[in-house]
Formats: structure tokens, sequence, C-alpha cells
């Protein structure tokens, strides 16, 4: 234990340098839940089953809920396992790679535009990030946490967000939104990353059935986390903030609901 806590101040230290030399402020990542969240159209969604929220005679104040949900809903954690039998489980993973140095890649800016429901992520935003960012040659630090900013957020919580279409297929969804391209995930396995988070449903297009980019990226023990909500001034503070993702400690796990949150500097 206290050798992951010693690699733990090594890796903020890292990010940051002097963790003290600035006033820290702080952007919480995360979607709240109710029985509204969005969820996959498999799974059980979030809700309360048993609340309980009353004072006895001497006013005496007791509150207490009961909840139900599926692994993968909201902003949730996917650990590899998901989609890789070898793969690390939610508990398995390695506190050190839940709290590295982020990144916010907005494709909106460095694509053609507006996003929409048929955007995928490519090799070339990837390529075009960090020659901005780091100069020509320059690659992301392997253990960094990257952001993918679609700007899909905007729909979050409306049918928009999913994009559900009718099928010949009655038992068959289709769902439709932005996501990774299978070469973007190779790319991203190169630069030996830690983790990828976006504002998106899943990883992957929506129209996708071979789930490519869960399965590329869990087969390298890179985790997912998804319908994160991404500002678009976060991408101002890059390498320059540190990402603590912390997903519920589920054992077997193949995802969690997960409360993610950046620590970046104060503007003067």
């Amino acid at each position: 234990m206290l050798r992951e806590v010693s690699v733990l101040l090594s890796v903020i230290c890292a990010a940051l340098g002097d963790y003290q030399s600035f006033n820290e402020a702080v952007f919480d990542l995360s979607f709240h839940y109710d029985n509204s969240t969005p969820h996959w159209p498999n799974a059980l969604a979030f809700k309360f089953i048993k609340i309980i929220a009353q004072s006895d005679e001497s006013a005496n104040w007791y509150a207490s809920n009961d909840f139900c949900m599926g692994e993968h809903g909201g902003t949730h954690f996917d650990a590899p396992y998901h989609f890789n039998r070898d793969g690390w489980k939610v508990a398995d993973v390695p506190v050190s790679k839940l709290i590295n140095k982020g990144y916010v890649l907005d494709v909106e800016v460095l694509g053609d535009g507006a996003t929409t429901a048929d955007t995928m992520l490519q090799p070339r935003h990837i390529q075009q990030f960090e020659k901005k960012l780091f100069g020509e040659g320059g690659r992301l630090p392997a253990d960094s946490i990257l952001l993918i900013r679609f700007n899909w957020g905007r729909h979050y919580g409306t049918a928009e967000y999913y994009n559900v279409q009718k099928t010949d297929n009655e038992s068959e969804l289709s769902l439709s939104f932005p996501g990774l391209s299978l070469e973007a995930a190779k790319l991203l396995v190169e630069r030996k990353i830690a983790g990828v988070g976006v504002d998106t449903a899943s990883l992957d297009p929506g129209k996708s059935k071979t789930f490519d980019a869960h399965r590329i990226l869990s087969k390298a023990n890179i985790f997912g986390i998804e319908n994160v909500h991404i500002p678009a001034d976060l991408a101002t503070y890059n390498d320059r903030f540190v990402i603590y993702a912390m997903p519920m400690k589920i054992l077997e796990g193949t995802g969690a609901p997960c409360r993610i949150l950046a620590v970046v500097p104060k503007k003067n």
C-alpha cells in the first residue's frame, strides 16, 4: 500500500511539478445520477427502489435510499475485461493508472467543423493534436488519460444522444453517434496511454456492430470512460492538469459508475 501511494505521489508531482505552487481548481467531469440518467438500451436503468426520508417523533432526521442499475449507465468506467477475457476487471486496474496527466482533444477544433452522428476520430486528428501541442515529432505521454470531445454532450439527456433508429429486425437496435475509428484506437495503443474518455455513449461509433475500438483498447488494458462531461475550456489547460478517475470498486466489475475530476491551475 505504501509503495502504491508513493507511486501516485510521483505521478502527480511529475505531471504538475510542485503541486503546492499554485491554487488549484477542480472540474467535475461527471453527470449526476437520477431516474432519467441515460443508459445503454439493453442495460438496467438507474432507479431508486426504496427511499426513506423522514423525521421521528423527536424531530430526529433519517434518510436512506436503495437503488439498482447496470454497470454501463451515466458517466461510467469500462474495465478492459468488458471486451477482453484476460483484461483487468474494475478492481484490478492499478490506482496509478487512474490518476494521471490529462489532455482534451477537441474534434471540432481539429476536424471539419461541427460534429455529426457520423463523425469518427481518425489518426490524423491525434497527429494534428500532438503536433499542435508538442511540436513536430511530439507524442502523447505514456500513461496519460486522453479525453475526446466531440461536443456530443450537448445532446446528453435527449433522444439525439443515442439516436435510436428503427430497423427491419425488431430485436436489433440501430444507434447513431460519434466514436473512435479502428485506426485511431490502434494509434492510441501505440502511444501506451492509460485510458480514454469520451462525451458520447460509447468509445465506438453508435453504428458499430463489432466494437473494434473497445476490443483494440481493451486488449492493451486501456480503460474507457463514457458519458464524460468535457467543457471546451478544459482544453486550455492541456499538459497542465491531472485526471482523477474514481470508479466504484466492484470486484468482478466489467464497468462501474465513475466520478471523474480534472485538477487544474487557476488563472491568475
